[in-house]
């Protein structure tokens, strides 16, 4: 039996669909299964069922499972004919048999956790505020500023912002509090500081903001 299809102009930005058939060997399994997947699905990844029947997994359920990409098969006390298993091979099919109803939670589960579209962000850990600018050799500056918020340590990735934009990027790589080496400063605390820039054409000044960055994939 055909499902209604759900559209994928109609999901939320950043959510994808994970298409699904759904064979049992009796109707009461395959709503279970159904219904089960339903309250697994999460807000990046909508299961789209889009068939479902009672009886042995055939050729034609793995035929129509390689017409969509990445369609997942799933059987529920049910057989997989042999004709199946060679097409679904020789079309990269997935074909998934369970006779436990929290063994097929456990994996269709995972196979959504794998599926689950992954974002980067850029987390800002700390702000320094440039206060005045000491020497420039090529990609190289050496400037002294104060922590306005969080920290700043040896290493971290950088973006230099002025007026609020843009306008270069880099690498600490050293700082000094009253003219000795450390590895971090915090939060209203003066130093001096060498960044690599990436590009020698850029040139930080005082007022600029320098934005210790990293990124997070979620």
């Amino acid at each position: 039996k055909k499902s209604d299809r759900a559209s994928s102009e109609s999901l939320p930005e950043g959510t994808i669909l994970m298409p699904v058939i759904v064979k049992g060997d009796v109707r009461g399994s395959v709503e279970a299964v159904i219904g089960e997947m339903m309250k697994l699905q999460s807000e990046k990844v909508r299961v789209d069922v889009i068939h479902h029947g009672v009886g042995a997994l055939s050729e034609n359920d793995v035929k129509m499972a390689s017409a969509s990409p990445k369609t997942i098969i799933i059987g529920f006390n049910v057989s997989v004919e042999s004709g199946a298993r060679d097409i679904a091979t020789r079309f990269g099919v997935t074909i998934e048999t369970f006779d436990i109803i929290y063994k097929l939670s456990e994996r269709v589960e995972s196979i959504i956790v794998e599926r689950t579209p992954r974002v980067e962000t850029e987390i800002v850990r700390g702000k320094l505020k440039v206060l005045k600018t000491f020497s420039t050799d090529g990609k190289k500056q050496v400037l002294g500023g104060k922590v306005l918020e969080g920290e700043i340590a040896v290493n971290d990735n950088v973006r230099i912002t002025r007026r609020d934009i843009e306008i270069g990027r880099g690498r600490v790589t050293n700082i000094q509090v009253s003219k000795l080496d450390a590895q971090v400063v915090k939060e209203g605390g003066e130093c001096g500081l060498q960044i690599q820039l990436k590009s020698a054409s850029q040139e930080i000044a005082g007022g600029d903001v320098i934005e210790s960055t990293v990124v997070e994939i979620r």
